[in-house]
């Protein structure tokens, strides 16, 4: 009996989706089952994915090493009235520069 239910609502749900189909309208999105249950059983080794993963040092700063050639405050056009100032932001610009012997 109850394979009979399991099998109708199937079949109810595929009707469904063939209606929504002709509709024009969006389907269930056919989404294969998960394996990393399976995976977690066999690996049950006391494997942590925080353990597996190598470990990073701390971030360094990307223009540390950069030599700087000029610095240029710009200020803005026009400030609209009623603007408050919320501080200033540092933008390092690279340039490629090709030198010719």
């Amino acid at each position: 009996m109850l394979e009979l239910l399991a099998c109708q609502e199937k079949q109810i749900d595929a009707l469904k989706q063939e209606i929504l189909k002709l509709k024009g309208e969006t389907t269930k999105p056919n989404i294969k089952p998960s394996k990393m249950d399976e995976e977690a059983g066999e690996d049950s080794d006391n494997n942590d994915s925080e353990s597996s993963k190598p470990k990073k040092g701390p971030k360094r700063s990307k223009t540390e090493h950069l030599k700087i050639d000029a610095t240029i405050d710009i200020q803005p056009d026009k400030i609209p009235t009623g603007s408050t100032f919320k501080g200033y932001r540092e933008v390092v610009i690279q340039d490629v520069v090709k030198w010719f012997n």
